[in-house]
């Protein structure tokens, strides 16, 4: 088994939970790779890509997991964490879900802008009756980056 890890330095000082996540991976024989930011603007492949910090970190790896096809597993190491399956204390129950084949695959919709020749991204979390609602909460997102 072959994962890349992905960790948010702003939200992990000190590195406490990559430490903990890659000693895991180590004692489970598990390969990864830790990402760069850099890497994510290629190609790649993996069984699946461990993501430690919050909901944004989550969001800032959706469009490299799609172009690469591979499931994110996220564990929060931020404040919400609506997006993680895991909590920051679970860091080996994440490991073991992924090795044990115990992690069922959430797929979720994303939405593509493009703007000025930018590209956004963003998950799709809502019912189809809440059409009107997320388009609302999209346009004012996009509002935001588009006017700062």
């Amino acid at each position: 088994m072959y994962v890349y890890v992905y960790d948010n330095k702003e939200k992990d000082v000190g590195g406490k939970y990559l430490n903990k996540l890659t000693e895991i991976l180590d004692a489970k024989q598990v390969s990864y790779k830790i990402l760069t930011d850099e890497d994510l603007l290629g190609k790649g492949k993996a069984d699946a890509i461990f993501v430690l910090g919050g909901d944004g970190t989550i969001l800032w790896l959706v469009e490299f997991a799609n172009r690469n096809d591979i499931p994110l597993i996220g564990i929060n190491i931020g404040k919400l964490g609506f997006l993680s399956e895991f909590d920051s204390c679970d860091v080996e129950g994440a490991v073991n879900a992924l090795c044990d084949n115990g992690l069922e695959l959430d797929e979720r919709m994303t939405l593509k802008v493009t703007f000025n020749n930018k590209v956004y991204y963003s998950l799709k979390c809502a019912t189809e009756g809440d059409a009107g609602e997320v388009f609302d909460r999209v346009k004012t997102s996009f509002e935001s980056i588009i006017n700062g």
